[in-house]
């Protein structure tokens, strides 16, 4: 059987061109005559915290204070806003997560995706606000640094309007935890903000999560099923461009449902014509 070790031993190997894991493939399957289930993991986060910077804090200098730290452990639901009354007088909180994936039973290369419930400003006239999703570095502990930790890898974005209903959403986030799991330390940090370029002078958003209710927290779904491969057999076939059809979004869209997962292939959370032709291409039937 393999470890965790011996596991992540293979990630070299399983990383490498296509026919390498076809052969090691069939290797197994003639070794317990089946395939083994593909793996899929669920994990939810370890850290969390709503860190403000700003009024009425002190001046707004780009780093969270001690007291700051108003989510983990307090009931809040996180208040993600940036609002400057003067230029010189602003108030920002940011939401932080931080994800431990040193248990996880999936194999490099991951399909990954996060899944949050995102709420609109509750104020009118708001504009549209757009909250921004950024990994950085993860050390496992709650720190008023995650406020502006760095460097930061851009992961994607939502645009909501003013008392927009709760509504799930889902980031392709598949690039960046195979550069964890792979060659990182097996933790995921991640950071919701509003547009850092925004010209708007106030914009809010709320993530709909508690700390007495794990179950709401954004969590991330990591598996091994092969790009395109929806239903999980193995093959790209007719089934499976059925569930393709259901899926298109178009190029304008910012997130997808994470059962839509398999079908963005290039990444950029939405299933449009790129995303169709690669599909073609990897189409191989029953």
């Amino acid at each position: 059987m393999f470890t965790l070790r011996s596991r992540r031993a293979c990630r070299f190997i399983l990383g490498r061109p296509a026919w390498i894991g076809r052969a090691l493939g069939a290797v197994a399957l003639l070794t317990v005559g089946a395939f083994p289930a593909l793996a899929q993991d669920v994990v939810r986060p370890g850290a969390d915290g709503t860190l403000a910077d700003g009024l009425p804090y002190g001046q707004f200098d780009g780093t969270a204070d001690d007291w700051d730290w108003t989510f983990n452990e307090s009931g809040y639901e996180g208040a993600i806003t940036l609002t400057c009354e003067r230029e010189e007088s602003c108030l920002e909180t940011r939401v932080v997560w931080e994800y431990d994936l040193t248990r996880i039973r999936s194999i490099p290369p991951l399909q990954a995706g996060l899944t949050f419930t995102l709420r609109g400003p509750s104020i009118f006239p708001f504009p549209d606000s757009i909250v921004h999703v950024y990994a950085y570095p993860a050390d496992g502990r709650e720190a008023t640094t995650d406020y502006s930790a760095g460097p930061v890898t851009y992961l994607g974005y939502v645009r909501l309007e003013a008392y927009e209903d709760p509504r799930e959403h889902t980031l392709n986030v598949s690039a960046i935890a195979n550069e964890v799991v792979q060659f990182g330390n097996d933790r995921l940090a991640l950071r919701f903000q509003i547009d850092p370029d925004t010209a708007e002078d106030r914009q809010q958003a709320f993530i709909d999560a508690l700390d007495s209710e794990s179950g709401s927290k954004p969590y991330l779904t990591l598996d091994e099923a092969m790009p395109g491969d929806s239903d999980r057999d193995g093959g790209i076939d007719l089934a499976d461009f059925t569930d393709l059809h259901d899926c298109l979004t178009g190029p304008a869209a910012s997130t997808i449902d994470l059962a839509c997962l398999p079908f963005d292939f290039d990444g950029d959370s939405d299933i449009d014509l790129q995303d169709i032709a690669a599909f073609q291409t990897a189409f191989d039937g029953p």
